[in-house]
């Protein structure tokens, strides 16, 4: 699996979390929850992804269509 997404530790300096798969390419966005627990990834591909950022699964699969965003 080729790793998509590093989550840094800014106290500790060192990654914390390695998140994401190759199958949609590399993340263009993210956005962290409020409470650090979870990352939404946006890709070129028009997926959106959200993931445990202490596991690294993948939540929720989204794909967008125009400007609707579609469970999987």
């Amino acid at each position: 699996m080729r790793l998509l997404l590093k989550v840094w530790s800014a106290s500790l300096g060192q990654p914390v979390a390695h998140i994401g798969d190759k199958s949609n390419g590399a993340a263009v966005c993210v956005a962290f929850h409020p409470d650090g627990q979870q990352v939404l990834a946006g890709f070129h591909s028009g997926h959106l992804r959200l993931y445990d950022i202490t596991t690294g699964a993948a939540i929720v699969w989204l794909q967008m269509y125009g400007i609707y965003a579609v469970s999987k």
